[in-house]
């Protein structure tokens, strides 16, 4: 029995294997990093680690260059941010207004007890909505 545990901790501990793929798109920049190959991405760099000791390495300033940083990200003005705060707001009050017709006319039918429930944690959910 003790031969068996020894046997088992030794293979237990054995070196493990991994090959881990980094694809860069060409189109959107964006960089993937897989342990499976994707047929479809000819040019894939591969890193092979054995243990401890890389076969091959991908430097992480190559990388940082392929992704997109926030100077390339679209800016929003505040003023246009405020409108479309207020269409938001538009659109989150007409859904209430109409929660609550929904729930005035489950409520005259005396619908079934989950039906009225709904209603209200919808009408719930737009209040605490509006108030973010």
């Amino acid at each position: 029995m003790r031969g068996w545990c020894c046997l088992l901790i030794a293979c237990a501990a054995a070196p493990a294997y991994a090959e881990i793929h980094v694809h860069t798109e060409k189109n959107s920049g964006v960089t993937i990093i897989s342990n499976v190959r994707d047929a479809r991405a000819p040019a894939t760099s591969t890193v092979s680690r054995k243990g401890a000791a890389p076969v091959r390495t991908v430097s992480a300033s190559a990388v940082a260059a392929n992704m997109a940083g926030p100077a390339q990200f679209p800016r929003v003005t505040k003023d246009e941010q405020r409108e479309r705060d207020g269409g938001r707001r538009a659109i989150l009050l007409e859904e209430l207004d109409a929660e609550q017709r929904a729930l005035d006319a489950a409520s005259a039918r005396q619908a079934p007890a989950d039906v009225l429930r709904r209603h209200y944690g919808n009408i719930a959910a737009l209040q605490r909505e509006l108030r973010r």
